[in-house]
């Protein structure tokens, strides 16, 4: 290559990352441009991002360096990005105009050549048809690979037949999941060129799936076999789930497949695009038609036939689809109905409203325009009757979650358990009330197997209600406390609002519960099916040992009934351990190991203000506990901020726990209490009852030069002049008190 007749004028790009190109640039020394990741190189990158959209690279020629971002894949495409950028620089091309160059190459058909899709799943169509080509790309693919690695492949027929073993080794020890297909299998049979891949997969260490058992939730490693090429691309998108890549190997770019002696139409690129498509049909809420909208709330028909299709309700005018079904609902400071004929100018062709309503609506008008109008008594009584009738048709299992504490992080920690397996729905945010429990439940779609929700309460007969709409085939209670005492006046009250969880459990249903709360054991008296204890106490079936602190985060011994592992929480605070028993009890429910829980709980990510901490640039640590608050969790978490300073200051930062009614100013002065008690250097209280608060630490010993009350720009201000490296704040107050707000001041001055 370098010895035709203008060798003295010309130069050699070398790539030295390559072994052999290193020895060979010693041997044309002068004449040769490097290229590489190592400094010494002529062309050089030392710093790049490898991300399924492509590359960013920080490249350096002797003209001068420059970032570049490329939409190729694959580490070998950075080698690529520098033999390019070497042979340019060696003729005297600027870095300006090389980085232009690389940067018009969107894609190399059939070479990597990406599938773009708003799923999360990453899809490449590469040409690999040979065991190093193959090996290569899944090993560039790895790196980029949020999840799990999925590779369809194939051997040409009347080709090389010592590749076949190679192949199907490669892939199925480099895949989490191999699927063998056809390629071009010309005039060999299909399943002997199958049969011959397959032979060089150990079948001892992969599992063999049939394709049937395939879902999205595999969790061993293995491979199967799908002859059908259309089939198999179809079952990798069907399979892979947010953060997985899949890879379509053997043709690339071809447009074309050889079956026997025929050549028939047949591009990879083209089916993946396919099979998107149909996977997102799937992922769809399910459709409504009138018929089933008049039987789920008796509502009556006040305008327009009974021939109309929804693909989803809604209640927000402001974002509803024209597509949806609007439900008119009278909130506490908006009514659904003042907006009824903003959606139909929207172009939203049907409605739902309270019957008193509908009179005063044109509804003869919009007839013409075709849009259904149907009346009912209640329109939040019948948001909840369309829930209920949507979740027995999506025949999904539903855990129900419940308790003073504890029910957004079990529920957090539950989903991320059981995601492991099935495709499930989970509440979003507070969605917990008889508006929010039913529109998490409209979003059910034919996929899911399982619901996991929250259900709240602050009067008598909420969870009865909320019961009876998701009908729970597991309750889970995490315990009982003095919290919405306004609603039932005292923890009696509590328990017995919560209680009425296990009256609305479907038949033959389970309920888990914490063995350590002795108002939960009395309650466990009154279910009618089976019982999981969770907790600390001996005859809890779910139990947890050796509960150790460990800064951010807390460890304990799992003990299942027939194994043990431990787990990390990455969560601090001994309480949350109580609330990941309760989520390890529905997971052991549904059939799942020790290995599949622990990582579950230890992946499971809080929710904000879910005691989250952040050590700022200035030295001081914020705990933001902020997301709500009752007389039982603030003093979890001001046990966990003692637990967690040691021997620094620790201040408190508290706003009024609501819906306490008569047992407020008692419930307030007792937290006030506690934290002169608990050696707390510094207590600040906003609110109605920040007085009170006050007055119980000062009671307790507190100096009143400590104690400081007042909205939250005071409190802010005042932090600002005496906060101190290794100081550790806790920030918490119910969700109505807006204590976010002072997280977010005090974040912003002291630097993130």
């Amino acid at each position: 290559l370098f010895s035709g007749p203008k060798k003295k004028k010309a130069f050699a790009v070398i790539n030295c990352d390559d072994k052999r190109g290193k020895e060979l640039s010693g041997t044309l020394k002068n004449r040769c441009i490097t290229t590489g990741s190592y400094a010494e190189c002529t062309v050089h990158c030392t710093d790049f991002f490898l991300g399924a959209e492509g590359i960013k690279a920080l490249i350096s020629t002797p003209q001068g360096a420059f970032e570049v971002k490329s939409n190729l894949a694959g580490k070998h495409n950075i080698e690529n990005i520098l033999c390019a950028a070497g042979a340019a620089s060696g003729l005297g091309i600027s870095p300006e105009t090389i980085k232009r160059g690389i940067e018009s190459v969107s894609v190399i058909p059939g070479r990597l050549e990406r599938i773009k899709s708003d799923t999360g799943v990453s899809v490449y169509v590469d040409y690999a048809h040979t065991p190093d080509a193959i090996k290569n790309v899944l090993l560039s693919l790895r790196p980029i690979t949020k999840g799990r690695l999925i590779s369809v492949f194939g051997c040409g027929g009347d080709r090389d037949r010592t590749k076949r073993p190679l192949m199907g080794e490669i892939a199925a020890t480099l895949s989490d999941l191999a699927i063998i297909t056809s390629d071009n299998p010309r005039t060999e049979d299909p399943a002997s060129i199958i049969s011959q891949i397959s032979a060089g997969i150990s079948q001892n260490e992969i599992h063999r799936y049939e394709t049937e058992e395939l879902t999205p939730f595999f969790n061993k490693r293995g491979y199967t076999v799908e002859p059908d090429r259309k089939k198999a691309i179809h079952l990798s998108i069907k399979t892979a789930r947010e953060g997985d890549t899949v890879l379509i190997a053997g043709k690339g770019h071809e447009t074309y497949q050889i079956i026997g002696k025929k050549t028939v139409p047949f591009d990879d690129r083209e089916e993946a695009k396919l099979a998107f498509s149909s996977a997102n049909l799937a992922k769809q809420p399910i459709p409504w038609r009138t018929e089933e909208i008049i039987e789920a709330t008796k509502g009556v028909i006040v305008s327009g036939g009974t021939n109309h299709s929804f693909t989803g309700i809604s209640i927000d005018s402001r974002t509803i689809s024209p597509g949806e079904l609007f439900v008119a609902i009278k909130g506490s400071s908006h009514d659904g109905h003042a907006f009824a004929g903003e959606v139909i100018e929207k172009g939203t062709k049907g409605l739902i409203a309270d019957r008193q309503h509908t009179e005063k609506l044109p509804c003869g008008k919009w007839e013409k325009d075709g849009v259904l109008c149907v009346a009912v008594e209640d329109t939040v009584k019948a948001l909840g009757d369309l829930a209920a009738y949507n979740r027995i048709r999506a025949g999904v299992s539903v855990v129900a979650i419940t308790g003073s504490n504890g029910k957004t992080s079990t529920r957090q920690m539950t989903s991320s358990i059981l995601s492991r397996r099935f495709d499930l729905l989970s509440t979003t945010g507070n969605l917990n009330n008889e508006i929010g429990l039913p529109l998490t439940l409209l979003k059910l779609r034919p996929t899911h197997k399982l619901a996991v929700v929250e259900l709240g309460m602050n009067h008598p007969g909420e969870i009865a209600r909320l019961a009876g709409i998701c009908r729970p085939d597991i309750g889970i209670i995490t315990n009982i406390g003095p919290a919405h005492l306004e609603g039932v006046l005292s923890i009696e009250g509590v328990m017995n609002a919560k209680g009425e969880l296990l009256e609305g459990i479907t038949p033959g249903g389970t309920a888990i519960l914490n063995a350590d709360d002795e108002r939960v054991m009395r309650l466990a008296k009154k279910a009618a099916g089976n019982v999981i204890l969770f907790g600390h106490s001996e005859n809890a079936l779910i139990r947890a040992l050796s509960v150790e602190s460990k800064g951010t985060s807390t460890s304990f011994m799992l003990r299942l009934p027939k194994e043990s592992i431990t787990v990390n929480l990455p969560v601090p605070g001994k309480f949350m351990v109580s609330n990941a028993l309760a989520a390890a009890s529905a997971g052991y429910f549904f059939g799942m190991n020790a290995c599949d829980i622990k990582a579950g709980l230890e992946n499971f990510s809080p929710v904000k203000g879910r005691m989250s901490i952040f050590t700022m640039q200035n030295g001081i640590t914020i705990i933001d506990d902020s997301y709500n608050a009752n007389p039982g969790s603030m003093e979890a978490a001001i046990k966990t901020l003692i637990g967690l300073m040691g021997n620094k200051r620790g201040i408190l930062v508290a706003g009024d726990m609501l819906e306490l009614g008569k047992h407020s100013e008692e419930m307030h002065c007792k937290i006030g209490e506690l934290t002169a008690e608990s050696g707390i250097a510094r207590l600040y209280a906003t609110g109605e009852f920040s007085g009170k608060i006050a007055e119980g630490a000062a009671g307790k010993g507190m100096d009143h030069s400590a104690i400081f009350t007042g909205s939250h720009e005071d409190i802010i201000d005042d932090l600002k002049s005496r906060l101190k490296s290794e100081d550790w704040v806790l920030v918490k107050g119910s969700r109505g008190m807006r204590m976010e707000k002072i997280v977010l001041k005090l974040k912003e001055w002291a630097g993130e």
